[in-house]
């Protein structure tokens, strides 16, 4: 399975601990990128675009201050 397909699989039944572990090792960018495709795309129900786009809201709002601890 290609990278693209295997990173849409999480976003179409997606959970916090699996968008999470996807978005370090594949990147957030890419992941929010898939996900981004497949809302537009109408390939997502409502519902799971909603959830899948407030996961991906957490992650990067939790790397941004994670960012700036590690600063301090």
């Amino acid at each position: 399975m290609d990278e693209e397909t295997f990173i849409a699989s999480v976003v179409v039944e997606p959970t916090f601990e699996d968008v999470l572990a996807f978005a370090c090792h594949y990147d957030l960018n890419e992941v929010a990128r898939i996900y981004r495709l497949m809302r537009e795309g109408g390939e997502l129900k409502p519902i799971i675009a909603t959830e899948c786009g407030q996961m991906l809201a957490n992650i990067e709002i939790g790397f941004a201050r994670a960012s700036e601890a590690s600063r301090d």
